[in-house]
């Protein structure tokens, strides 16, 4: 009897201390009120072309929300930071939107890998 509650106590510092480290790294994960920078050019990417040809882009400031490898999220301001433009990116499908925050969707096309 002392040998199984010794094994079950054991059991549950184990348990309870695999549980800690796995709430401690979901908590290093992008939440999605937490803002992260991406070193990234707009104009080397594979939609800039799209983004240049649909929207006015000399008034607006591009931030880089989501950068992985599945697909690409900017969020376009106007100078008085009011987001006025999202465009997505799927990279393995190159299938790009834009989407105007008072519109809706204004654009939608697979890119070419040439651009």
């Amino acid at each position: 009897m002392k040998r199984l509650f010794l094994l079950m106590t054991i059991m549950m510092i184990v348990f309870v201390g695999c549980e800690n480290q796995t709430m401690e790294d979901a908590s290093k994960e992008d939440s999605p009120n937490q803002k992260r920078t991406y070193e990234t050019k707009i104009e080397e990417l594979p939609e800039y072309t799209a983004v240049q040809e649909n929207i006015n882009l000399p008034t607006l400031t591009p931030s880089i929300v989501k950068d992985n490898n599945e697909k690409r999220v900017i969020i376009y301001h106007n100078a008085e930071g009011k987001e006025v433009y999202k465009s997505i990116y799927v990279k393995k499908k190159q299938l790009f939107k834009i989407i105007e925050y008072s519109e809706g969707e204004i654009y939608k096309e697979t890119l070419n890998e040439e651009r």
